[in-house]
């Protein structure tokens, strides 16, 4: 089976042209030099793209971060609201 790959410009987003994500090919180029999103494979001498499975994987990985976040934004919440309740009961006496 032949890999399937996604090119940059199928990732970003212009003004016209929504892409995958919406951000912009500048955006996607200093992730990469962060070393947030892997570096694309060159396919020719101008053409670059990142196997589907890698960016599928990179998705799934963002996806489970915001849902361990909001789990952990919860737990604060929740913590936060007991202090105040402590502390309101405590002035009430």
């Amino acid at each position: 089976m032949q890999t399937r790959f996604i090119r940059p410009r199928e990732l970003s987003s212009t003004k016209t042209r929504p892409g995958r994500w919406p951000v912009s090919t500048g955006t996607l180029w200093r992730w990469v030099a962060a070393g947030i999103l892997p570096p694309p494979i060159k396919l020719g001498p101008q053409v670059v793209a990142w196997p589907v499975e890698v960016i599928e994987a990179y998705e799934a990985a963002q996806t489970a971060a915001v849902s361990s976040n909001t789990t952990l934004q919860k737990a604060v919440t929740a913590s936060v609201a007991a202090r105040q309740a402590r502390r309101a009961a405590k002035e009430a006496t």
